[in-house]
Protein backbone atom coordinates (compact mmCIF):
# COMPACT_ATOMS: atom_id res chain seq x y z
CA UNK A 1 0.00 0.00 0.00
CA UNK A 2 2.84 2.32 0.56
CA UNK A 3 4.51 1.51 -2.52
CA UNK A 4 1.00 2.34 -4.81
CA UNK A 5 0.55 5.19 -2.96
CA UNK A 6 4.27 6.82 -3.37
CA UNK A 7 3.68 5.68 -7.31
CA UNK A 8 0.32 7.14 -7.57
CA UNK A 9 1.75 10.62 -5.97
CA UNK A 10 4.92 10.36 -8.35
CA UNK A 11 2.42 9.59 -11.51
CA UNK A 12 0.33 12.38 -10.64
CA UNK A 13 3.00 14.29 -10.47
CA UNK A 14 4.36 14.17 -13.48
CA UNK A 15 1.17 13.33 -15.78
CA UNK A 16 -0.96 16.34 -14.36
CA UNK A 17 0.30 19.35 -15.53
CA UNK A 18 0.09 17.86 -19.08
CA UNK A 19 -2.76 15.71 -19.32
CA UNK A 20 -4.80 18.77 -17.71
CA UNK A 21 -3.63 21.40 -19.96
CA UNK A 22 -4.11 19.28 -23.25
CA UNK A 23 -7.40 18.81 -22.28
CA UNK A 24 -8.30 22.05 -20.76
CA UNK A 25 -10.18 20.52 -17.96
CA UNK A 26 -9.48 17.54 -16.03
CA UNK A 27 -9.35 14.78 -17.58
CA UNK A 28 -7.50 12.22 -16.01
CA UNK A 29 -4.40 11.43 -13.53
CA UNK A 30 -5.87 13.40 -10.54
CA UNK A 31 -8.93 14.87 -9.04
CA UNK A 32 -10.46 18.19 -10.11
CA UNK A 33 -9.61 19.87 -6.91
CA UNK A 34 -5.80 18.90 -7.80
CA UNK A 35 -6.44 20.54 -10.83
CA UNK A 36 -8.10 23.75 -9.71
CA UNK A 37 -5.14 24.18 -7.32
CA UNK A 38 -2.27 23.33 -8.79
CA UNK A 39 -1.34 26.79 -11.43
CA UNK A 40 0.52 24.77 -13.84
CA UNK A 41 -1.90 22.68 -14.82
CA UNK A 42 -4.68 25.38 -15.34
CA UNK A 43 -5.23 25.79 -18.92
CA UNK A 44 -1.93 27.56 -20.49
CA UNK A 45 -2.63 31.22 -22.16
CA UNK A 46 0.10 32.75 -22.98
CA UNK A 47 -0.58 36.19 -21.48
CA UNK A 48 -2.40 37.75 -18.74
CA UNK A 49 -3.96 40.18 -20.58
CA UNK A 50 -5.36 37.05 -22.58
CA UNK A 51 -6.74 35.63 -18.96
CA UNK A 52 -8.13 38.67 -18.41
CA UNK A 53 -10.30 38.68 -21.20
CA UNK A 54 -14.12 37.35 -20.90
CA UNK A 55 -14.63 33.91 -22.75
CA UNK A 56 -15.70 35.84 -26.38
CA UNK A 57 -12.99 38.12 -26.56
CA UNK A 58 -10.68 35.29 -25.72
CA UNK A 59 -12.23 33.38 -28.68
CA UNK A 60 -11.96 36.23 -31.08
CA UNK A 61 -8.27 36.74 -30.10
CA UNK A 62 -7.40 33.39 -30.05
CA UNK A 63 -8.79 32.46 -33.75
CA UNK A 64 -7.19 35.96 -34.96
CA UNK A 65 -3.42 34.28 -33.46
CA UNK A 66 -4.53 30.99 -34.77
CA UNK A 67 -4.49 32.65 -38.17
CA UNK A 68 -1.18 34.53 -37.53
CA UNK A 69 0.29 31.19 -36.44
CA UNK A 70 1.09 33.09 -33.42
CA UNK A 71 0.45 30.26 -30.63
CA UNK A 72 3.07 30.65 -27.91
CA UNK A 73 5.49 28.23 -27.33
CA UNK A 74 4.76 24.51 -27.77
CA UNK A 75 1.41 22.29 -27.95
CA UNK A 76 0.05 23.42 -24.35
CA UNK A 77 0.35 26.98 -25.88
CA UNK A 78 -1.31 26.22 -28.97
CA UNK A 79 -3.76 23.54 -27.38
CA UNK A 80 -4.97 26.64 -25.43
CA UNK A 81 -5.38 28.83 -28.97
CA UNK A 82 -6.64 26.28 -30.63
CA UNK A 83 -9.80 25.06 -28.14
CA UNK A 84 -10.39 28.55 -27.49
CA UNK A 85 -10.91 29.91 -30.97
CA UNK A 86 -13.21 26.75 -31.35
CA UNK A 87 -15.70 28.75 -29.88
CA UNK A 88 -16.23 31.36 -32.70
CA UNK A 89 -19.11 30.46 -35.05
CA UNK A 90 -17.69 27.42 -37.17
CA UNK A 91 -18.38 29.12 -40.23
CA UNK A 92 -15.22 30.70 -39.43
CA UNK A 93 -12.71 29.02 -37.48
CA UNK A 94 -13.01 25.65 -39.76
CA UNK A 95 -11.42 27.55 -42.58
CA UNK A 96 -8.84 29.05 -40.28
CA UNK A 97 -7.73 25.88 -38.81
CA UNK A 98 -7.77 23.89 -41.94
CA UNK A 99 -5.05 26.67 -43.11
CA UNK A 100 -3.09 26.51 -40.13
CA UNK A 101 -3.51 22.38 -40.39
CA UNK A 102 -2.13 22.43 -43.93
CA UNK A 103 0.50 24.74 -43.72
CA UNK A 104 2.00 23.33 -40.08
CA UNK A 105 4.36 19.87 -39.82
CA UNK A 106 4.22 19.69 -36.02
CA UNK A 107 2.83 16.63 -35.44
CA UNK A 108 0.82 17.23 -31.83
CA UNK A 109 -0.62 20.40 -33.72
CA UNK A 110 -2.03 18.48 -36.35
CA UNK A 111 -3.58 16.04 -34.05
CA UNK A 112 -4.66 18.69 -32.07
CA UNK A 113 -6.24 20.54 -35.07
CA UNK A 114 -7.95 17.82 -36.44
CA UNK A 115 -9.41 16.50 -33.28
CA UNK A 116 -11.25 20.16 -32.98
CA UNK A 117 -12.04 19.71 -36.77
CA UNK A 118 -13.61 17.03 -35.82
CA UNK A 119 -16.01 17.66 -32.45
CA UNK A 120 -17.07 20.94 -35.45
CA UNK A 121 -18.60 18.39 -38.01
CA UNK A 122 -16.00 19.02 -40.36
CA UNK A 123 -16.39 15.71 -43.03
CA UNK A 124 -12.90 15.98 -44.37
CA UNK A 125 -11.75 12.19 -43.80
CA UNK A 126 -8.54 13.14 -43.20
CA UNK A 127 -8.74 14.75 -40.01
CA UNK A 128 -10.61 11.38 -38.98
CA UNK A 129 -8.57 9.55 -40.26
CA UNK A 130 -5.18 10.97 -38.58
CA UNK A 131 -6.40 10.75 -35.52
CA UNK A 132 -8.40 7.29 -35.48
CA UNK A 133 -5.12 5.62 -37.13
CA UNK A 134 -2.88 6.86 -34.31
CA UNK A 135 -5.75 6.00 -31.68
CA UNK A 136 -5.66 2.29 -33.16
CA UNK A 137 -2.07 2.69 -33.36
CA UNK A 138 -1.96 2.83 -29.27
CA UNK A 139 -4.58 0.71 -28.30
CA UNK A 140 -2.59 -1.98 -30.88
CA UNK A 141 0.30 -1.63 -28.92
CA UNK A 142 -0.25 -2.54 -25.28
CA UNK A 143 3.17 -2.38 -23.11
CA UNK A 144 2.76 -3.53 -19.25
CA UNK A 145 1.80 -0.90 -16.94
CA UNK A 146 5.05 1.32 -16.44
CA UNK A 147 3.61 1.90 -12.82
CA UNK A 148 3.43 -1.78 -11.91
CA UNK A 149 6.52 -3.51 -9.73
CA UNK A 150 7.29 -6.99 -9.26
CA UNK A 151 6.46 -8.26 -5.56
CA UNK A 152 9.43 -8.28 -3.34
CA UNK A 153 11.80 -6.75 -5.10
CA UNK A 154 12.46 -3.58 -3.37
CA UNK A 155 11.94 -0.86 -6.01
CA UNK A 156 9.39 1.20 -6.49
CA UNK A 157 10.90 2.71 -9.76
CA UNK A 158 8.14 2.91 -12.67
CA UNK A 159 8.77 0.91 -15.55
CA UNK A 160 11.44 -1.52 -12.98
CA UNK A 161 9.12 -4.50 -13.00
CA UNK A 162 10.61 -7.92 -15.15
CA UNK A 163 7.33 -7.82 -17.44
CA UNK A 164 8.03 -4.11 -18.63
CA UNK A 165 11.90 -4.89 -19.15
CA UNK A 166 11.01 -7.78 -21.32
CA UNK A 167 8.87 -5.85 -23.03
CA UNK A 168 11.19 -3.13 -23.69
CA UNK A 169 13.67 -5.80 -24.80
CA UNK A 170 11.43 -7.34 -27.15
CA UNK A 171 10.47 -3.95 -29.15
CA UNK A 172 14.26 -3.13 -28.84
CA UNK A 173 13.49 -0.22 -26.92
CA UNK A 174 15.82 1.27 -24.46
CA UNK A 175 14.28 1.09 -20.93
CA UNK A 176 13.90 4.86 -20.76
CA UNK A 177 12.46 5.27 -24.24
CA UNK A 178 9.66 2.54 -23.50
CA UNK A 179 8.68 3.94 -20.08
CA UNK A 180 7.95 7.30 -21.77
CA UNK A 181 6.07 5.61 -25.10
CA UNK A 182 4.16 3.57 -22.29
CA UNK A 183 3.72 6.74 -19.89
CA UNK A 184 3.11 9.30 -22.24
CA UNK A 185 3.56 9.14 -25.99
CA UNK A 186 0.76 6.24 -26.52
CA UNK A 187 -1.73 7.82 -24.06
CA UNK A 188 -1.23 11.31 -25.59
CA UNK A 189 -1.95 9.10 -29.23
CA UNK A 190 -5.18 8.07 -27.69
CA UNK A 191 -6.31 11.35 -26.51
CA UNK A 192 -7.48 13.74 -29.58
CA UNK A 193 -10.02 10.94 -30.67
CA UNK A 194 -11.01 10.40 -27.20
CA UNK A 195 -11.74 14.70 -27.07
CA UNK A 196 -13.36 14.91 -29.66
CA UNK A 197 -17.21 13.44 -28.12
CA UNK A 198 -18.21 12.22 -31.56
CA UNK A 199 -20.25 9.05 -31.33
CA UNK A 200 -17.81 7.16 -33.51
CA UNK A 201 -15.17 6.90 -31.34
CA UNK A 202 -17.44 5.09 -28.99
CA UNK A 203 -16.58 1.54 -30.02
CA UNK A 204 -13.13 2.63 -30.27
CA UNK A 205 -12.80 3.45 -26.87
CA UNK A 206 -14.75 0.63 -25.63
CA UNK A 207 -12.03 -1.13 -26.57
CA UNK A 208 -9.27 0.59 -25.00
CA UNK A 209 -11.04 0.58 -21.86
CA UNK A 210 -10.08 -3.01 -21.88
CA UNK A 211 -6.02 -2.13 -22.16
CA UNK A 212 -4.01 -3.18 -19.40
CA UNK A 213 -2.67 0.11 -19.17
CA UNK A 214 -3.57 2.32 -16.49
CA UNK A 215 -3.43 5.93 -18.68
CA UNK A 216 -4.95 4.25 -21.62
CA UNK A 217 -7.98 3.09 -19.48
CA UNK A 218 -8.30 6.27 -17.92
CA UNK A 219 -8.41 8.68 -21.28
CA UNK A 220 -11.16 5.61 -22.66
CA UNK A 221 -13.19 6.31 -20.03
CA UNK A 222 -12.88 10.24 -20.27
CA UNK A 223 -13.99 9.84 -23.60
CA UNK A 224 -16.77 7.63 -23.39
CA UNK A 225 -18.14 10.01 -20.74
CA UNK A 226 -17.84 12.99 -23.16
CA UNK A 227 -19.50 10.58 -26.11
CA UNK A 228 -22.68 10.33 -24.03
CA UNK A 229 -22.05 6.76 -24.51
CA UNK A 230 -25.37 5.89 -22.44
CA UNK A 231 -23.08 2.26 -21.15
CA UNK A 232 -20.05 4.76 -20.15
CA UNK A 233 -20.80 4.56 -16.50
CA UNK A 234 -21.83 0.99 -16.13
CA UNK A 235 -18.57 0.52 -18.48
CA UNK A 236 -16.32 2.39 -15.92
CA UNK A 237 -18.06 0.84 -12.83
CA UNK A 238 -17.15 -2.88 -14.56
CA UNK A 239 -13.15 -1.56 -14.79
CA UNK A 240 -13.15 0.29 -11.76
CA UNK A 241 -14.07 -3.61 -10.04
CA UNK A 242 -11.20 -5.05 -11.81
CA UNK A 243 -8.44 -2.43 -11.60
CA UNK A 244 -6.04 -2.15 -8.88
CA UNK A 245 -6.70 0.63 -6.10
CA UNK A 246 -4.64 3.70 -7.67
CA UNK A 247 -6.43 2.59 -10.95
CA UNK A 248 -9.46 2.61 -9.30
CA UNK A 249 -9.22 6.05 -7.82
CA UNK A 250 -8.27 7.37 -11.37
CA UNK A 251 -11.23 5.88 -13.06
CA UNK A 252 -13.76 6.93 -9.80
CA UNK A 253 -12.41 10.57 -10.46
CA UNK A 254 -13.71 10.68 -13.84
CA UNK A 255 -16.58 9.65 -12.93
CA UNK A 256 -17.36 13.46 -10.93
CA UNK A 257 -18.55 14.14 -15.03
CA UNK A 258 -21.71 11.60 -14.68
CA UNK A 259 -24.62 12.65 -12.35
CA UNK A 260 -25.89 9.00 -12.36
CA UNK A 261 -26.62 8.16 -8.95
CA UNK A 262 -24.33 4.96 -9.43
CA UNK A 263 -21.40 6.80 -10.44
CA UNK A 264 -22.07 9.08 -7.62
CA UNK A 265 -21.84 6.19 -5.03
CA UNK A 266 -18.47 5.17 -6.33
CA UNK A 267 -16.90 8.73 -6.17
CA UNK A 268 -17.86 8.69 -2.10
CA UNK A 269 -16.37 5.34 -1.69
CA UNK A 270 -12.82 5.65 -3.76
CA UNK A 271 -12.70 9.83 -2.99
CA UNK A 272 -14.18 9.81 0.35
CA UNK A 273 -12.36 13.78 0.76
CA UNK A 274 -13.24 15.11 -2.44
CA UNK A 275 -16.11 17.66 -1.60
CA UNK A 276 -18.53 16.15 -4.60
CA UNK A 277 -20.49 19.82 -4.72
CA UNK A 278 -17.19 21.41 -4.88
CA UNK A 279 -15.89 19.46 -7.68
CA UNK A 280 -19.17 19.24 -9.74
CA UNK A 281 -18.89 23.29 -9.74
CA UNK A 282 -15.31 22.89 -11.00
CA UNK A 283 -16.98 20.63 -13.45
CA UNK A 284 -19.68 23.36 -14.36
CA UNK A 285 -17.09 26.47 -14.33
CA UNK A 286 -14.68 24.31 -16.73
CA UNK A 287 -18.08 23.87 -19.47
CA UNK A 288 -16.37 27.68 -20.91
CA UNK A 289 -13.14 25.56 -21.72
CA UNK A 290 -14.82 23.07 -23.61
CA UNK A 291 -15.68 22.68 -27.32
CA UNK A 292 -18.96 23.98 -28.02
CA UNK A 293 -20.29 20.38 -29.12
CA UNK A 294 -18.99 18.96 -25.96
CA UNK A 295 -20.28 21.93 -23.88
CA UNK A 296 -24.51 21.41 -25.36
CA UNK A 297 -24.63 17.91 -24.32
Amino acid sequence: MVVEKSLLRRSKRRTLALTCALVLVAAYGGNRASCQGDPSARPAAASQSFESLDPSAKAEVALDRVRRGDVGTGIVDATSYIEWAAHVDPGRVVPVLEAYFARTGEADFRSEIASVLVSLGDTDPRFWNLILEQAEAAIASDPPSPFAIDSGSGSDQPCSSSEFRTWAEGHDLALEEACNQAAYVLPAKLLPLAQTGDPRTIPILRKALDARRWLIQTVAAHGLILSSDPDAVRLILAAIQHAAPFQAHSLADLLIESDDPRAEAVVRQYLPDVNLAEARHFRDESQQWRRPLLTRR
